[in-house]
């Protein structure tokens, strides 16, 4: 206290100086766990994403030589970016923020929701492949008519999904080896949850033996 009083001005520098020091700890922490997570996205869904990208790229490269370049993909790749930064940020706060403990885990992205609530409630051999067939007929007529909207739309989607499941470290679909995880670890989990019951059926036993008095059997 004394160093305090006779020198503010250097207490006043220390304390600034362990402010900045634990701030910037924490954003070196953060970095360093969202490229982990990156990286693990990466690694698990590259299949997915390469899928992705190609897909894009025809689809981009098919609208320029069908409709002009200049027309309608450009507009087109100028709304997906735009749209998957939107998109990205609400990713970022949503796996931060909104839900950083996953308990709505598969419902927090765009495409959860669109895709929870509406296309797995179509039968899978009845109205879902039609739907299908109209929605991409009418994206494909509205890439032309309204290119900038629809590519901010499906960047939005896209890039909401993939930086949501990163920062939840979730994948972007089912994946064999966290699925054999997850099995191992309720399979761990239903035997402990077996021993405990055994365990409390014997003291149960044993208290009810205890507080019931023992009668000689009635003669027959």
């Amino acid at each position: 206290m004394n160093c305090l009083k006779n020198d503010p001005i250097g207490a006043g520098l220390g304390l600034c100086g362990y402010a900045i020091y634990a701030t910037t700890k924490k954003i070196t922490d953060t970095i360093n766990k969202d490229a982990r997570l990156t990286k693990r996205f990466i690694r698990d869904n590259w299949n997915n994403l390469l899928a992705g990208i190609l897909a894009s790229i025809i689809v981009l490269t098919s609208n320029g030589i069908l409709y002009g370049f200049q027309a309608v993909a450009l507009p087109l790749t100028i709304g997906l970016g735009i749209g998957s930064g939107v998109g990205g940020i609400i990713g970022v706060l949503t796996s931060k923020i909104f839900d950083p403990d996953r308990d709505h885990d598969g419902k927090t992205t765009a495409w959860d929701l669109l895709n929870n609530n509406l296309i797995e409630r179509l039968d899978a051999n009845g109205m879902r492949p039609v739907m299908l067939s109209i929605s991409i007929t009418v994206l494909l007529a509205a890439s032309v008519i309204y290119p900038y909207a629809l590519g901010g739309i499906c960047g939005f989607l896209v890039g909401n999904q993939v930086v949501t499941k990163i920062g939840q470290g979730r994948d972007l679909g089912p994946n064999s080896k966290n699925i054999e995880i997850q099995l191992r670890n309720f399979k761990s989990q239903a035997i402990k949850i077996q021993e405990q019951i055994i365990k409390l059926q014997i003291k149960i036993d044993a208290l009810q033996r205890a507080v019931s008095p023992t009668h000689p059997d009635d003669p027959s």
